[in-house]
């Protein structure tokens, strides 16, 4: 597949296109053949090199929209489960007690916050693997590249009132 990515940190001029190997999806995990992805400041930071670690090479991007094409073992096919074929956006959040017991101050670390397109290859390809718990079915009325605008924004609002803010009931 060909995917944009990079193998040190810098301005743009460091993005290369490749052909890089078809992911597989793990248990648990689907396949998604991506047909929007957007750009946004954790791509930037991570390509310049701030302020953690990414593997390398690296392939950015967590805000990813497309259709189901591969399940990984324990997946199922069809109803209760995620059909291929399936228009699909992707919550990059991984570790969801991040989600129950969002940390307070300047930092992330207990529980980590992690994320599809940094902590592990994203979707500025043609194929991204995600957990299938972390899909969002996309309505036929809403295109992808509307899809693929919505996902990080959405977590670090979320992070910015729970997180951040101390937002609870009441």
């Amino acid at each position: 597949m060909r995917a944009a990515g990079f193998t040190e940190h810098g301005g743009p001029e460091v993005i290369r296109i490749a052909e890089v190997q078809d992911p597989e999806p793990g248990p648990g995990d689907v396949r998604i053949a991506v047909r929007a992805a957007s750009l946004n400041h954790l791509d930037l930071w991570a390509r310049r090199g701030l302020p953690f670690e990414i593997p390398m090479p690296h392939i950015g991007g967590s805000d990813v929209a497309g259709v189901v094409d591969a399940l990984g073992t324990g997946v199922e096919d069809g109803p209760g489960g995620v059909a291929i074929g399936t228009r699909v956006t992707v919550d990059p959040s991984l570790h969801y007690e991040w989600y129950r017991r969002p940390p307070r101050g300047p930092s992330f670390a207990n529980p980590p916050l992690t994320v599809l397109g940094e902590h592990t290859q994203g979707g500025f390809a043609e194929y991204f693997v995600a957990p299938a718990a972390n899909l969002f079915e996309i309505p036929d009325s809403v295109t992808f590249e509307t899809a693929a605008a919505a996902p990080l924004a959405f977590v670090t609002a979320w992070h910015a009132l729970l997180g951040r803010g101390g937002l609870r009931p009441g």
